[in-house]
């Protein structure tokens, strides 16, 4: 079973009503993981997910993220899936219903030997792997690929240290 991370724009209510009944998956909202994650920016909650060594990857509807090089860099670092629900607007039933479209081929397909991106649209396509990603930035910024990677890769100690551990457990 594939365990992905909800970001916060999955209402309980609607994952709920829906009961999300894909076999392959476990879907949880970041909220009940762990609350100290919903105050971190991006890459510390990919890198959060990567420690707690459970989790598969995110499923977001912030496609801003895939523009950040550090988010992209740790993405390819961690080796972790993020699939990112596009063309949905503000709409978390649409979201939704996107995220069950695509989620058994997702789960079939992601892999922890590789980062993974997911684009949910209402086509079919397979995963975009973030040191292209990397590229078409590095590309856009005028720079190498490998010169925008060192520039915002997290170094060894960076990628060994969980930012969970340094926020104070709510009570």
């Amino acid at each position: 079973m594939v365990r992905f991370a909800l970001d916060e724009d999955f209402p309980d209510t609607i994952i709920d009503a829906l009961g999300l009944g894909v076999p392959e998956a476990e879907l949880v909202p970041i909220r009940h993981i762990d609350p100290r994650l919903r105050q971190m920016d991006d890459w510390e909650l990919l890198l959060s997910l990567h420690h707690l060594k459970d989790w598969d990857g995110l499923v977001s509807t912030d496609s801003r993220m895939l523009n950040l090089p550090r988010e992209l860099a740790v993405i390819h670092q961690t080796h972790l899936t993020v699939a990112i629900v596009e063309q949905a607007g503000h709409d978390p039933v649409r979201a939704v219903g996107l995220l069950l479209v695509h989620l058994p081929t997702i789960c079939r397909k992601t892999a922890r030997s590789v980062g993974q991106i997911w684009r949910l649209s209402a086509q079919n396509k397979n995963h975009d792997d973030p040191w292209e990603e990397l590229k078409r930035i590095a590309e856009h910024r005028k720079m190498s690929v490998n010169e925008l990677f060192h520039e915002h890769k997290l170094s060894k100690k960076a990628l060994g240290r969980n930012p969970l551990e340094e926020l104070p457990f709510p009570h």
